[in-house]
């Protein structure tokens, strides 16, 4: 079962930076480009993780937050299980 997981620290930074954002229109190469740039002075070990991380995994951290299920979990351990 592929998920990923993030500390609430992590979870609220990554918040922080899509909350803002209408990521609908935002294509997936560019949200992450995004989230890297955003990231990298803060937290560059999660920058660097974003940064590698394969399509598929990107995919489901920008599903994620696309449906809106990033917003307002930032006090819990944010864990996603696809299907």
């Amino acid at each position: 079962m592929t998920h990923l997981s993030f500390s609430p620290r992590e979870h609220q930074a990554l918040c922080h930076v899509c909350r803002p954002l209408n990521l609908k229109r935002c294509r997936p190469a560019a949200l992450k480009r995004l989230l890297v740039a955003s990231l990298s002075a803060s937290f560059p070990e999660l920058a660097g993780r974003i940064a590698r991380m394969r399509r598929a995994q990107f995919l489901i951290l920008s599903d994620h937050f696309r449906r809106g299920e990033g917003h307002g979990l930032t006090g819990e351990r944010a864990n996603h299980r696809p299907g």
